[in-house]
């Protein structure tokens, strides 16, 4: 049988002959799915695409989706409102899941309203981007008895922690010779991304924060002193991302095991008011997730490997606007040892919260 589909052109279909009538059906439902789930996936990005949009618009430079203002819902009446896409990296804090709007929000913060449950009301931080007049400073809001700081906001919880950047120092030592350095003072100081989060006994509590973390001689760990306020005494969870390392869940208030797997319902105990030592060096931060997108895989690899044949090193131009993310083992060059610890990451375990 031919079919004639243009001056010219034809389309042989003798070989489906020799196909059966149930290969037919399930090769044309193969195809229908298939063309299905790339339409779907397409949509699904514009749609993502497009609601992010929106927010860079209206918070450029902000660090996470941020809330943005839309109309309340008819229970909100006259309350000031927003959407927000993703309120646990925005710093906001639930307080309702069943679209309560009576509930007040410190002063300075927005009410906001869950992108994909509405019914879900958070606390969100304001930004200088998007002003309201009703924040204005007015004689109303001039300082009086009853807005003084209560006794609970002077109580600061101290958290002091110790943690282990997988393949530091170099050699396993820190010592500097004359031609090389397995740990220059430029990177004995380390941003670390911290968030404390609870979601135990009714009690929700979110903290996400950047801390500078010290490198320590005798231990050969880096510790940091956070103090945080009104940070009340219950069971919480601890979520560690270093410089260049895939974030781990801590669940253990000291020596976390190297293969202990948290799940976000297991705590450990912090008391208010306390300084509670946390000490998570049994379970280093595994290298790789150089990019920051939340995982490990080809295109850290591709960094990395470009970064080593660009012989980027401390001092130079490559190591400054970018490749030092690369420097797994921070002894300032970015070369195989680098490479070989993205494999460890790469062939130990998965991908973590």
């Amino acid at each position: 049988m031919q079919l004639k589909f243009k001056r010219n052109f034809f389309i042989n279909f003798q070989p489906l002959k020799k196909i059966s009538s149930e290969n037919k059906i399930f090769l044309s439902i193969l195809f229908i799915s298939i063309v299905l789930g790339i339409v779907v996936g397409v949509w699904k990005t514009n749609k993502l695409l497009l609601q992010r949009g929106k927010l860079s618009e209206m918070f450029p430079g902000n660090p996470y989706d941020s809330p943005y203002p839309t109309n309340p819902p008819s229970n909100c009446s006259g309350v000031s409102t927003c959407t927000v896409l993703e309120p646990l990296q925005a710093g906001c804090t639930k307080i309702s899941s069943t679209g309560d709007c009576n509930q007040q929000c410190s002063p300075g913060s927005l009410k906001c309203l869950g992108y994909e449950n509405p019914n879900n009301v958070w606390c969100c931080p304001s930004y200088s981007s998007s002003p309201s007049p009703s924040l204005s400073p007015s004689p109303s809001l001039s300082p009086s008895p009853s807005l003084s700081p209560s006794p609970s906001s002077d109580i600061k919880t101290v958290l002091d922690i110790n943690i282990k950047l997988a393949g530091v120092p170099a050699n396993g030592n820190d010592h500097c010779g004359d031609d090389y350095c397995n740990l220059p003072d430029e990177n004995r100081e380390k941003s670390v991304r911290l968030i404390i989060e609870t979601n135990s006994n009714q009690q929700y509590f979110y903290l996400e924060k950047n801390i500078v973390f010290q490198y320590n001689e005798e231990s050969d760990n880096y510790n940091a002193s956070v103090e945080i306020e009104d940070l009340k005494s219950g069971k919480y969870n601890i979520l560690i991302k270093g410089p260049s390392h895939r974030q781990i869940r801590f669940c253990k208030k000291e020596d976390q095991e190297l293969g202990f797997i948290c799940l976000k319902d297991i705590y450990f105990d912090l008391e208010m008011g306390q300084s509670n030592k946390l000490d998570f060096s049994l379970h280093p931060l595994d290298f790789g997730d150089v990019d920051w997108d939340g995982s490990v895989g080809v295109k850290d690899y591709s960094i990395v490997k470009a970064c080593k044949e660009a012989d980027a090193r401390i001092g130079s131009l490559d190591y400054k606007e970018g490749c030092g993310e690369a420097d797994g083992n921070l002894d300032g060059v970015v070369d195989n040892t680098d490479v070989d610890l993205l494999y460890t990451t790469l062939s130990s375990k998965p991908d973590d919260e």
